[in-house]
């Protein structure tokens, strides 16, 4: 790595001249980040990044975030000048790590170019040595993503007239067709029209399909399809083609429609069919509505028989989507799991980040919103390198609708770009912003959202309530807008068709959502219902929302005492999935009912004598070592009673004592000790 000791300086300097001051830390040090310490890099980059328009560069974090979107004219001449330099004999292996590297393993590359790991590593090398390459990353990656995209621009020019290039037109079309971002210097037209021609004249069908691939993943929908059409080459395998085009059309059903569920002849038994088959049929069938009972059977046996692989990923992926529909959440928790662990042993970034998604998406229809947050996160971080420049795009972008879904408007604001208006990923963005305007009160946006999904999904014919529940939320908008009985209608229609996916999770949202519009009458009868088949299906946290409501209907029916009871219970469950926001509404339910103060007071009496005096210390501000002293105990005991303490009242630090009335917690008169 080109880092040296007198980087440091440099960069400082460098910075410091350009700001007319010291530069924070952070900033110097992505500034080494993204140029390896080199010093033709720090200037170009530091000089572009002071062009900036000052709405994108804001003091100091927002300068770190700036450093790896700088890209100017300093740049592209410091690039040019590294590019121009490269061996020819290097050339072709350059170009395919300037596309390739990060999104596909460098020994597969290796295999791509007909050359030798000595070659490819010994270009990783010379890169590295001018700052582009991070060459002690595994896999290698590129510091800095827009010199990535003009050494890739820059070598098209130096090789697109050489004849050693017939397996490197894989990553042409990759990077100046494939990529949602324009290229910093487009090609001509007639170099994109030799580019098409090289994929159909000289492409084997493996090359063929992993191209499919790779459009897929950057948005490139119709153009994956355009691939796989005709007759199949003489070298293809049938069960490959029709599992990747089936996946493909499943995410960009908006090219061709959905795939068409299997017929009864097909669908019935497995026998010799191969797991690749069935895995993409099974998520064929579900988006489909195809009864959850007979998807997810199938979609388990392929994840078994399957063995996580470059040529195997696009099928446990459908499989494990197959599952998600199917509302099998332990089966997809269980998967999800094992998959990503999988990925991380085969070091594909790309393929953990998706599988980190998946289980987040499936814990927090479980409950575990704390482990959600955490798999959520670290999928963003694994992705992070390669934002807006590679297969792991709708990735990231999917990661984030994940908490889009818990109405985070301010994640939703930052999703970069709206993802292709024909892919799955589409229906998900706009039926999560609907569901931020339906909270933020504005009911008119959040019933375009939703009707647009509806619209979509008929024109994609797939109309059913497995993929998003559109009609639930454009009745709720509409009832809130003053339409109740058209809202009824379409949440009786979404109870329709969720009884006839046999989807249990989401059958019961769709149970509670039309609750909230019925007649008194028929209120509890839905919500019972909906209660039920939440706890079959382990649907912890989606149980705890429902068991809210049915305490609240039954307040508002003047059985006090089974709703307290129920809303008890949904407090627990939902203490339980760290779901806060549901806390404190189940706690203003309870308190409006004049359950609140009885509440703390039987939290209190569950606290013995010593502890309540340690808490009213704490309350005092007294720290662990002060109480130790004044009530002679060890520190260590101090800090077991604090732990209970926390436990027994249902708070999770120091502070929070403050919020509690002093006179719950009074001890008695100090003549009765209890054990400590």
């Amino acid at each position: 790595m080109p880092l040296t000791s007198t980087s440091w300086p440099i960069a400082r300097k460098a910075l410091t001249s350009a700001l007319g001051r010291v530069p924070d830390v952070a900033f110097v040090h992505a500034l080494l980040d993204a140029t390896g310490g080199v010093e033709p890099l720090i200037h170009a980059l530091t000089e572009d990044l002071m062009d900036l328009p000052p709405g994108q560069v804001v003091p100091e974090a927002g300068r770190v975030a700036a450093v790896r979107m700088a890209d100017g004219p300093r740049l592209a001449r410091a690039v040019a000048h590294v590019a121009d330099h490269i061996d020819d004999e290097l050339l072709p292996v350059a170009l395919l790590l300037s596309i390739a590297t990060g999104t596909v393993p460098c020994e597969r590359l290796a295999g791509l170019a007909r050359v030798p790991s000595s070659r490819l590593d010994r270009c990783a090398a010379v890169l590295a040595e001018h700052g582009l390459v991070d060459n002690d990353a595994m896999p290698v990656r590129f510091r800095h993503a827009p010199a990535r995209r003009r050494l890739a621009a820059r070598l098209l020019d130096r090789l697109v007239e050489s004849p050693r290039w017939s397996a490197v037109q894989i990553w042409l079309l990759h990077l100046f067709e494939g990529a949602t971002d324009t290229p910093p210097e487009s090609p001509d037209p007639w170099v994109l029209a030799r580019l098409r021609a090289a994929v159909r004249r000289r492409l084997d069908a493996p090359s063929r399909l992993l191209l499919a691939e790779q459009l897929c993943w950057v948005g490139q929908g119709g153009a994956a399809l355009s691939l796989l059409r005709g007759p199949l080459p003489s070298d293809a395998d049938a069960a490959s083609f029709h599992s990747v085009r089936t996946l493909i059309r499943c995410l960009y059903p908006g090219e061709l429609g959905t795939p068409p569920a299997p017929t009864a002849g097909t669908w019935n038994g497995i026998g010799d069919t191969p797991p690749l088959t069935v895995a993409t049929e099974a998520l064929a069938a579900a988006l489909n509505g195809m009864p959850a009972y007979e998807v997810a059977p199938r979609a388990e046996w392929a994840l078994t028989a399957l063995e996580l692989g470059p040529r195997t990923f696009h099928g446990a992926l459908a499989a494990i989507w197959a599952l998600l529909h199917a509302d099998r959440l332990e089966s997809a928790a269980t998967w999800s799991r094992r998959l990503a662990q999988q990925a991380r042993r085969s070091s594909g970034f790309a393929w953990q980040s998706l599988f980190l998604t998946i289980q987040a998406t499936v814990e927090r229809q479980l409950g575990s919103l704390k482990a959600s947050v955490r798999h959520n996160a670290l999928a963003l971080e694994l992705a992070a390198e390669q934002f807006a420049t590679s297969p792991w795009r709708l990735v990231i972008e999917w990661s984030r609708l994940v908490a889009t879904l818990r109405h985070d408007s301010e994640v939703l604001d930052r999703v970069a770009v709206e993802p292709p208006p024909t892919s799955a990923l589409w229906l998900y963005h706009r039926y999560a912003r609907g569901q931020v305007h339906l909270t933020a009160g504005r009911h008119a946006e959040a019933h375009a959202d939703f009707i647009a999904c509806g619209n979509a999904l008929k024109s994609w014919r797939m109309d059913n309530s497995v993929v998003v529940l559109w009609r639930s939320g454009a009745a709720y908008a509409l009832a809130a807008s003053g339409d109740r009985h058209a809202g009824l209608a379409l949440a009786l229609e979404e109870i329709r068709l969720a009884r006839a996916c046999a989807a249990p999770r989401v059958l019961g949202i769709s149970l509670r959502r039309a609750a909230a519009l019925a007649d008194s009458p028929f209120r509890l009868d839905l919500l019972r219902e909906s209660a039920l088949v939440h706890e079959n299906a382990g649907a912890r946290i989606e149980l705890a929302y429902t068991l809210c409501d049915t305490g609240v209907e039954q307040l508002r029916c003047s059985d006090r005492q089974r709703g307290r009871a129920t809303l008890t219970t949904a407090l627990r469950l939902a203490e339980e999935c760290a779901d806060t926001e549901l806390e404190a509404r189940i706690r203003g339910y309870l308190a409006d009912a004049g359950l609140g103060e009885r509440a703390g007071r039987t939290a209190a009496t569950a606290l013995t004598a010593s502890q309540k005096r340690v808490a009213l210390l704490a309350m005092a501000g007294r720290s662990n070592r002060d109480i130790a002293g004044e009530l002679f105990l060890t520190v260590s005991t101090v800090e077991q009673h604090l732990t209970q303490i926390y436990r027994k009242l249902g708070i999770s630090r120091r502070t929070e004592l403050t919020h509690l009335p002093a006179e719950l917690l009074q001890p008695p008169e100090l003549g009765g000790v209890d054990g400590i």
